[in-house]
C-alpha cells in the first residue's frame, strides 16, 4: 500500500473489525531470524584483504587487542581524508549494531569539531549516489582499546552498504582498529501501540492503533493477514477484536470498557494456515477522567492537547533556565504558553540560593501563576549516555543516585505541580538508546499517568524515525532548513513531516506531534563565523518571518499539533542580542497566528475539500473549519525558486488571502503564487 493510501485507511471509519474470542486451531511460530552478515577479514589477520585501504593504512602485527594484527592509520596532514572501507552485504529497512575496537594516541579533532576522532560508520547509497549513513562520536586523546558501538537502519532503497574506519575529517593523531563486527538490532516482527497515545483507555473510548513493523526477511504478503487485539485482566479475557491489517497499521475499537489495569496484546495472523506469526502484550489502563488531579494533560487521537479538560495548543520555546527566570514576563506576556528549559535539573532564580527542590518549585510557581507550562527536562538522565562526545549524567540530584531513583524523586515532587505540561526524555537520541528512553516512557506511565512524555529526533536524515515511535507519548522533529545565507527552500521540514507521517500516523489516530520549528541563527554554532557580529552576519543568517510562519504552517497541515520554537536563549546571545527587539516581535507574530489557529485545529468539524493543481515547485494546502463556519486554508511553497498552485476549496468562494500571494479566480478556486520559503493564509 501506497504512503496516501495507507493515511486514506487510517482515517475511515472502523470497517471489518469484529469480535473474536479465541484463536482455537492456530499454532505460534517463530520469526525467521535475519542471518549475520559477513565482514571479511575482520581482525586484519589477512593483511589489507577485503577491505579498500586508503593511502597510510597498515596491517601491523602485534598491534591488536591480543597482540595479533591490527590495522593501523597515522595522519598529520589534517588536509588528508582516506577511509579504510569494505561493502557489506545488509539487509534494506533492517537495523544493525555495528562497532569495532579503537585505541588513539594523541588524537586531536578538527577545530569545533566535539564529535571528531577515529570511529567507525556505515554509509548507504543507492545506484552509486550517496543516500547517508550512520556516524558514531571519534575517540580522542590517547586511549587504550575502547568499544566504538552504535546502530543504523538501512534505506528501504539502499542498493550498497559499507562500513568505514577512519579519523574524521582535520582529525591528527595515530588510530588502531581491530575486532570489526555488525549483527542485526531488531526482531523482524514488531508493533508499536501508538493509540492511546498515554496507554489509557477511557471508559466510553476503546479505540487502538497498532504499528507493525514486518521485516522483508519475513517474505509475508500483508494483505492476507489479520490482528487480533485482546484486553485481559489477570489472564480473564476482557474484550477482543479481529482487524485488518492496513499496510503497516491495524486500527480497531474495543468499545466500552470498565476502569482498571489490564494486558493488552496483539498477535499478528495468517488466517490461511492458521499461524501466530508474533504476539507482543503492552500494559494498558482504562481511566475515569472525572479522577484526574488538577493539571492532567491528555492528548487524544487527532494530537489535541487537553489540559483539566479544556483544549490547549503547546505553544512553546527551547530556554535555559536563567533566561526562563530573567525573562518570565516577556514570555508571559506573548503568545507562548510553555518552555522547555535546558537546565530542569537546577532550576532557579539567579541572585537567590540554589536550594534545590524547593528553588525549582519555586520556577515552577511563578510560571504557573503567569500561565506558562514547563516540558520538564529529563534528557540527561541516563546512566553512562554521551550527548555530543560527552558525559552528560550529573551522577546525582540534590544528594539522590541512581538514575531511576532520581527520576522518582523528580517525577514524586512536581507530578502534581499545575506548571508541567510533560516529561522530556530524548533528545536527538542516537539509534542505539532508544530502548532505554522506551524504559523510561513505561517508567514515567506508571509514576505519572496524567502527563505525557515528549522526544525530538533529528533521524529523517537517516530515515530512521519508525525507530523510535515507542519512546514517547508524543513525537517531535526539528529540521532547521536555513543554513546559510543562500538557504532558500525547507524540503528538509517536508522530509521530516513526510516521514512522521508515515512512521505513526499524527492526526489518523496515531502519535501526536509537537514539533520544533527553526527561530535560531545555525551560525551561532559554527567555530569558524561566530568569532564576531561582522564575520557572523557574512556568512549566515536567521530565518525571516516569513520563513518561521511557512514553516510552521507545513508542519500544522502535515499534522503537527504542538510547536516548540528553537530558540529563545538564542536571540539573546551576545552575536544576536542587538537583532532581539525585531526577531522577537517576528517570532511572536507567527505565534499569534498560530494560537489563532487553535480552535480550527481542534474543531470537529469536516473541512472543505481541498484540491491543488500545482503548476510549479511544490504547493501544500489544507483547509480547516470551526462549529460557526468560519474557514482558514493553509498554504506553503517549499522552494526553492518559484511555487504557482491553483488551489480549489469545495464551497469556499469569498476568501481572501491575508499575505498577498493568493487571488481569487472565482467560483472557489484560487491561485497561489510565492518565491522561495513562502506561505499564505486564507480565510
Amino acid at each position: 500500500m501506497g504512503r496516501m493510501a495507507c493515511l486514506i485507511a487510517l482515517t475511515s471509519i472502523f470497517a471489518g473489525c469484529k469480535k473474536t474470542d479465541d484463536l482455537a486451531g492456530y499454532r505460534k511460530v517463530e520469526a525467521s531470524k535475519v542471518s549475520a552478515p559477513v565482514v571479511a577479514n575482520p581482525g586484519f589477520e589477512e593483511g589489507l584483504s577485503g577491505w579498500a585501504a586508503g593511502d597510510g593504512f597498515q596491517s601491523l602485527p602485534g598491534q591488536g587487542t591480543q597482540q595479533t594484527r591490527a590495522l593501523y592509520y597515522e595522519r598529520t596532514n589534517p588536509a588528508e581524508y582516506p577511509l579504510a572501507e569494505q561493502k557489506i552485504a545488509l539487509l534494506p529497512s533492517q537495523s544493525y549494531r555495528f562497532s569495532a575496537l579503537v585505541r588513539t594516541e594523541d588524537v586531536q579533532a578538527g577545530a569545533g569539531d566535539a564529535h571528531g576522532g577515529a570511529t567507525v560508520g556505515l554509509e548507504y547509497s543507492v545506484k552509486g549516489k550517496w543516500l547517508g549513513g550512520s556516524y558514531l562520536p571519534g575517540i580522542t586523546g590517547t586511549k587504550d582499546w575502547t568499544l566504538v558501538e552504535g546502530m543504523g537502519k538501512i534505506p528501504a532503497d539502499a542498493d550498497s552498504v559499507r562500513m568505514v574506519l577512519y579519523l574524521t575529517k582535520n582529525a591528527t593523531g595515530k588510530a588502531w582498529f581491530d575486532s570489526v563486527n555488525i549483527v542485526p538490532a531488531t526482531r523482524p516482527l514488531q508493533a508499536v501501540l501508538l493509540h492511546p497515545v498515554q496507554e489509557y483507555f477511557l471508559p466510553d473510548d476503546g479505540k487502538f492503533l497498532l504499528r507493525w513493523d514486518i521485516n522483508e526477511a519475513f517474505n509475508l504478503d500483508a494483505s492476507k493477514l489479520r490482528v487480533r487485539v485482546a484486553i485481559t485482566d489477570q489472564d480473564k479475557l476482557v474484550k477482543a477484536v479481529d482487524t485488518p491489517l492496513e499496510g503497516k497499521f491495524s486500527k480497531g475499537d474495543l468499545g466500552a470498557l470498565p476502569i482498571g489495569s489490564y494486558t493488552l496484546t496483539a498477535s499478528l495472523l495468517d488466517p490461511e494456515k492458521k499461524l501466530i506469526l508474533h504476539e507482543q502484550s503492552f500494559a494498558v489502563a482504562c481511566r475515569d477522567l472525572k479522577t484526574a488531579p488538577a493539571g492532567a494533560v491528555r492528548v487524544d487521537d487527532k494530537g489535541r492537547t487537553w489540559i483539566d479538560g479544556k483544549p490547549s495548543m503547546p505553544i512553546g520555546l527551547y530556554i535555559y533556565g536563567g533566561e526562563l527566570t530573567q525573562r518570565l514576563g516577556d514570555i508571559a506576556a506573548s503568545p507562548f504558553n510553555c518552555v522547555m528549559p535546558y537546565e530542569s535539573l537546577h532550576l532557579h532564580f539567579q541572585g537567590r540560593p540554589n536550594q534545590g527542590i524547593e528553588s525549582t518549585r519555586e520556577v515552577f510557581d511563578a510560571c504557573a501563576a503567569k500561565g506558562v507550562k514547563i516540558i520538564y527536562s529529563m534528557k540527561d538522565l541516563y546512566e553512562n549516555y554521551r550527548c555530543q562526545g560527552r558525559e552528560v549524567y550529573p551522577g546525582k540530584w540534590n544528594g539522590i543516585t541512581g538514575e531511576r531513583k532520581i527520576v522518582e524523586a523528580i517525577v514524586k515532587n512536581f507530578k502534581e505541580h499545575p506548571g508541567l505540561l510533560a516529561w522530556y526524555v530524548g533528545d536527538e537520541i542516537p539509534l542505539g538508546h532508544a530502548s532505554r528512553v522506551e524504559e523510561r516512557r513505561r517508567l514515567l506511565h506508571q509514576l505519572d499517568p496524567w502527563h505525557p512524555s515528549w522526544i525530538v529526533q533529528d533521524k529523517f536524515k537517516e530515515k530512521t524515525l519508525d525507530e523510535f515511535v515507542s519512546c514517547a507519548d508524543v513525537f517531535g522533529v526539528d529540521p532547521y532548513p536555513i543554513e546559510g545565507k543562500e538557504s532558500r527552500d525547507m524540503r528538509v521540514v517536508l522530509s521530516a513531516m513526510e516521514q512522521s507521517r508515515e512512521a505513526m500516523a499524527p492526526g489518523a489516530g496515531g502519535l501526536p506531534l509537537w514539533v520544533v520549528p527553526q527561530a535560531h541563527n545555525t551560525g551561532l554554532y559554527n567555530p569558524a563565523i561566530n568569532k564576531d557580529r561582522e564575520t557572523l552576519l557574512a556568512n549566515s543568517r536567521a530565518p525571516s518571518e516569513e520563513e518561521m510562519r511557512s514553516m510552521s504552517l507545513l508542519m500544522t497541515i502535515l499534522g503537527a499539533r504542538g510547536f516548540v520554537f528553537y530558540s529563545y536563549f538564542d536571540f539573546i546571545k551576545p552575536l544576536a542580542l542587538p537583532d532581539y527587539e525585531q526577531r522577537w516581535k517576528e517570532l511572536c507574530n507567527v505565534g499569534t497566528l498560530l494560537r489563532e489557529l487553535q480552535p480550527f485545529l481542534y474543531s470537529d468539524e469536516t473541512a472543505p475539500a481541498v484540491t491543488v493543481k500545482t503548476i510549479q515547485g511544490t504547493v501544500n494546502a489544507a483547509a480547516y473549519k470551526t462549529a460557526d463556519g468560519k474557514v482558514r486554508v493553509l498554504v506553503t511553497g517549499t522552494g526553492p525558486g518559484a511555487s504557482e498552485a491553483e488551489i480549489t476549496v469545495a464551497g469556499s468562494a469569498n476568501l481572501k488571502a491575508r499575505y498577498g500571494k493568493t487571488e481569487s479566480l472565482g467560483g472557489g478556486t484560487y491561485r497561489f503564487k510565492g518565491t522561495d520559503i513562502c506561505s499564505d493564509v486564507l480565510e
